[in-house]
C-alpha cells in the first residue's frame, strides 16, 4: 500500500427512488478512496473506499495507460472495523483486514477468494501485513512480540511461526519485504534483515534510524525513505545509497512509477513535485488550479510520464436541506502535457451535472457539470454510451447545444459562434460564425444534406451543415407574454406557438412558414412544453391542473388534477416526458428543507411514480429516452414506454373488453358495437409490451362485434391492446 488518506469510518445513510423505466443505469459516482495500492504496473492500480453514491465499500482496479476501470461494490462481515488493505500483483489478490480477520478477493473481477482468522491486533506502528511473493501466504509480523507468523492462503491455516529471542524495546521498527519474502528489523543505526524460509537472519546493512515512510521497492531490491525534507533511495543489498534528493518542503508522502525512473512527493497546502530520478531533474513543481478552482494533488506517475493520477478537491453544494459546501477528494486521471482529465476512479464522474444531449440514435449522452461564477460560467463534459460505458472527457469550457445528425459533432456556444467539435479527432473542426449577437436554441437535421438551424423568438435562420454558409433567414414576429415555445423534430420540421395561441409550422428545408389557427383553446392557460412532433401542447392552471390538448384534432386529449404534496409547491416545474401520455412534475415542497418532489404521472394507466433525480429531465429526440439528475454526482439514463393510444377517430363505442384475463393461449376482444362497417378499410389492433414495443397486430375485418387472437406464443407478461384511442390491459400466463 502507497498512500493511505484515513481509515474507513462509519457508513452514512442515503435514499434510492425509483424509475419510471423498467430498465436503465445510473452513473456518476466516484470512490471516497481510503486506499489506493500500486501493484507493480501501470495496469493495475487499485482504489478502495466506499462508493460516494451507496456509502457502500467498494474497489476499483484502474489501468492508467488507458484509463480503463473495473469497479464493483465489495461485501465484508463488518466493514466499519478495516485496519489495512494488502495487495500483491503476482497472485492478483487483495486482503481487508479486520479485527483478527482477512478477507482476500481476486482484484480482476473481485471475486471473493477466501476468509480466516488470523492474530491481527495493533496499530501500524505494531503490526505489519503483507503477501508473500507469490500470494501463498499471508504474513504478519508484530514488534512488540518479534513474531512474523504465516498463513496459507488456500486454507487459512497457520503454517509457521518466527519468534526473534531478543529484546523487542531494542529494535525501533519492523518492515517486510514481500517479494524476497524477507522482514527487516531497525535497530540502532542498521537494518537487520531475515529470510522467513530460513527464520534466520541474512544480512545487516546501515540504514538511518531517523527514516520515515520506509517501503521496499523495485522487486525489493531497494529501499525509499525520508529523513526531513530529504528523500533516499538505497539497495536493499548493501545499503549503498542510489539517489538522495532534498526538497523545499516536509514530505507526507512519495511514490515511484512502476520502473522506479519518476517519483511524486507530496507535502502540505498544495506542496509537490516530480521527478525523473534517472536524470535528477525536476518535470514539474508547485500546484495545478483545476477549473473547478480547487488545485491537484498528485499521487502517482506511470512509467512513460504521460499520465498521472491525482486528485481534485471537488466542491458538492445542492443548496437543499439547509446544507453547507463541502469538499471530495476525487481521483482522476490527467494527460501530463496540459493536466486534461482523461477519466475518474471509478466510472466517470462529473460533479454537479446539470444538463445533458442526447445524440439521434440514443448511443451517446454528454453530461455536463457547471462549475466557476454566474456571470462567468465554466462546463466540464463526460461523454457516455447508452450502455452506460463513460468514455472520455470532453476539454471544451463552453455549454453544449446538441449532437449534429450524424453524430460526429458536438455543437459548443461561443456567444456569436458554433463550435462544432470532433468527437472522434478530440479537436474543434469547424467554426460557424453568425452574424447575431447571440445564438438561438440549435438544432440539427438530416434534410438536403445536412442542416443547422438555430432559432430565437425573433427569427429563424438556416445554415448548410457542409459548407457552413446561411441558407436563409425567417423574421418572427413575436407576442409579448408568456407561454411562447418551438420544438423541432429530426426531419426538420418546426413548430411555433405564441401566448395569444397562435400556431406556426415551419420547414427548414424548403424555408415555408405557415400558420394554422387552433380552436377550442383552455382558457387562464399557461404553456409548458410540446411534443417534438408540435402535436400536443401540455398546458397548466395555476398549481395543481394541467390538460394536454391535440393540436390536429383540436381538444382537450388529456387533463389531470397534481396531488400536492405540499401546497407550498415552489418552483413548479411541469413537461412531457417524452411522449403526450406521460407527464414529470416538480417542486420544492417548502421554503426551509428544500426537498425535491419529482415524480412522472402515466395519463394512459392512470398511474403516477416517484422518478430519479431532481432537475428538469432531458428526453432522446424520438422520445423513448430520458436523462434526470440528482446533485452533486448522479445521472441516470432510462426508457420511456411508447405511445399505447392515438387520437384517430375510430367507428366504434365508448369501451372494449378482453376477456379472459388473465389469459393463456386465446383472447376474445369484445367491442361495445355491432356495428358493420359500410368499408373496404381494415382496422388493426395493436398489442404492446409494457416497454411499449409492439408485438403483433391484428386486422379486424368489418364485423366490429368480437375479434379472437392467438397470444400463445406471446412470453408470459403484461400486455396492452390498443385499437384506436381504446386501450385495454390483460395478462399472459
Amino acid at each position: 500500500m502507497w498512500f493511505t488518506m484515513k481509515n474507513i469510518c462509519t457508513f452514512l445513510v442515503t435514499f434510492f427512488v425509483l424509475s419510471i423505466s423498467l430498465f436503465g443505469w445510473t452513473k456518476g459516482s466516484f470512490i471516497r478512496s481510503d486506499f489506493i495500492s500500486n501493484p507493480y504496473n501501470d495496469e493495475e492500480i487499485v482504489f478502495t473506499g466506499t462508493n460516494s453514491q451507496s456509502y457502500e465499500l467498494s474497489a476499483c482496479k484502474f489501468d492508467i495507460n488507458t484509463g480503463n476501470s473495473v469497479f464493483k461494490e465489495i461485501s465484508l462481515p463488518n466493514s466499519s472495523t478495516i485496519r489495512d488493505v494488502i495487495i500483491n500483483g503476482n497472485s492478483k489478490r487483495i486482503g481487508y483486514l479486520l479485527n483478527g480477520k482477512i478477507v482476500i478477493f481476486n482484484y480482476n473481477d473481485f471475486s471473493e477468494i477466501i476468509n480466516f482468522s488470523l492474530n491481527y491486533s495493533g496499530d501500524s506502528q505494531d503490526m505489519k501485513v503483507c503477501f508473500s511473493k507469490d500470494g501463498s501466504f499471508v504474513y504478519t509480523l508484530k514488534k512488540s512480540e518479534l513474531r512474523l507468523t504465516i498463513y496459507d492462503v488456500s486454507s487459512g491455516l497457520k503454517q509457521n511461526e518466527i519468534l526473534i529471542n531478543a529484546n523487542p524495546a531494542f529494535y525501533s521498527g519492523v518492515f517486510l519485504n514481500s517479494e524476497k519474502d524477507e522482514f527487516a528489523l531497525m535497530i540502532n543505526d542498521s537494518l537487520e534483515i531475515w529470510s522467513i524460509s530460513s527464520g534466520s537472519m541474512d544480512r545487516k546493512i546501515p540504514f538511518d534510524s531517523n527514516a520515515k515512510l520506509v517501503q521496499f521497492r523495485n522487486s525489493g531490491n531497494n529501499i525509499s525513505y525520508k529523513v526531513g525534507k530529504v528523500i533516499h533511495i538505497v539497495n536493499s543489498l548493501t545499503g549503498d545509497e542510489i539517489f538522495n534528493k532534498t526538497l523545499s518542503f516536509n514530505i507526507q508522502s512519495m511514490e515511484f512509477s512502476a520502473n522506479m525512473k519518476y517519483m511524486v512527493c507530496r507535502g502540505e497546502y498544495f506542496d509537490q513535485s516530480v521527478w525523473d530520478i534517472d536524470s535528477d531533474t525536476l518535470i514539474f513543481d508547485g500546484s495545478v488550479p483545476y477549473q473547478s478552482g480547487f488545485d491537484i494533488d498528485f499521487v502517482y506517475i506511470n512509467s512513460n510520464k504521460t499520465k498521472t493520477i491525482g486528485f481534485s478537491r471537488e466542491l458538492m453544494y445542492c443548496g437543499r436541506y439547509l446544507d453547507d459546501p463541502y469538499q471530495e477528494n476525487v481521483y482522476f486521471l490527467y494527460n501530463m502535457s496540459d493536466y486534461w482529465k482523461i477519466n475518474s476512479a471509478s466510472d466517470g464522474y462529473v460533479g454537479n451535472p446539470v444538463h445533458a444531449i442526447i445524440n439521434p440514435t440514443n448511443d451517446l449522452m454528454l453530461v455536463s457539470a457547471l462549475y466557476g461564477e454566474y456571470n462567468t460560467p465554466v462546463y466540464n463534459h463526460g461523454l457516455v454510451t447508452g450502455a452506460g460505458e463513460f468514455l472520455k472527457f470532453i476539454h471544451v469550457q463552453r455549454n453544449a447545444l446538441a449532437f449534429s445528425h450524424d453524430s460526429k459533432y458536438i455543437a459548443f456556444n461561443d456567444t456569436t459562434r458554433l463550435l462544432l467539435y470532433n468527437i472522434e479527432s478530440d479537436i474543434i473542426e469547424k467554426t460557424l460564425q453568425t452574424q447575431r449577437s447571440t445564438l438561438g436554441t440549435v438544432f440539427f437535421s438530416p434534410q438536403n444534406g445536412g442542416l443547422i438551424i438555430s432559432i430565437t423568438k425573433d427569427y429563424i435562420d438556416v445554415y448548410d451543415y457542409n459548407t457552413l454558409t446561411l441558407n436563409f433567414t425567417k423574421d418572427l414576429a413575436a407576442e409579448s407574454g408568456n407561454g411562447y415555445g418551438y420544438v423541432c423534430d429530426i426531419t426538420g420540421k418546426i413548430t411555433i406557438l405564441y401566448p395569444s395561441g397562435r400556431y406556426f409550422k415551419f420547414d427548414a428545408g424548403t424555408g415555408d412558414l405557415t400558420e394554422e389557427i387552433l380552436n377550442n383553446l383552455p382558457q387562464n392557460r399557461t404553456f409548458r412544453d410540446m411534443t417534438n412532433d408540435g402535436r400536443y401542447i401540455l398546458w397548466s392552471f395555476g398549481k395543481d391542473s394541467l390538460v394536454v390538448y391535440d393540436a390536429k384534432l383540436q381538444n382537450i386529449k388529456f387533463s389531470y388534477k397534481i396531488d400536492l404534496i405540499s401546497g407550498y409547491a415552489e418552483n413548479l416545474q411541469i413537461g412531457f416526458l417524452g411522449n403526450h401520455e406521460i407527464v414529470w412534475i416538480s417542486y420544492i415542497t417548502n421554503p426551509i428543507d428544500k426537498y425535491n418532489a419529482f415524480y412522472a404521472y402515466d395519463l394512459v394507466k392512470n398511474d403516477g411514480i416517484t422518478m430519479d433525480g431532481e432537475v428538469t429531465p432531458r428526453v432522446s429526440i424520438d422520445g423513448t429516452k430520458y436523462m434526470t439528475f440528482y446533485c452533486p454526482f448522479t445521472y441516470s439514463y432510462n426508457s420511456i414506454r411508447l405511445p399505447v393510444s392515438v387520437s384517430e377517430v375510430y367507428p366504434i363505442g365508448n369501451s372494449i373488453m378482453t376477456y379472459p384475463n388473465p389469459a393463456t393461449d386465446f383472447i376474445t376482444i369484445q367491442f361495445q358495437t355491432s356495428e358493420v362497417l359500410e368499408t373496404s378499410e381494415v382496422y388493426k389492433i395493436h398489442i404492446f409490451d409494457m416497454l411499449g414495443i409492439k408485438k403483433m397486430s391484428v386486422g379486424t375485418g368489418l364485423d366490429l362485434s368480437s375479434q379472437r387472437i392467438d397470444i400463445s406464443h406471446l412470453p408470459a407478461g403484461v400486455y396492452f391492446i390498443r385499437f384506436g384511442d381504446k386501450v385495454e390491459k390483460f395478462v399472459k400466463y
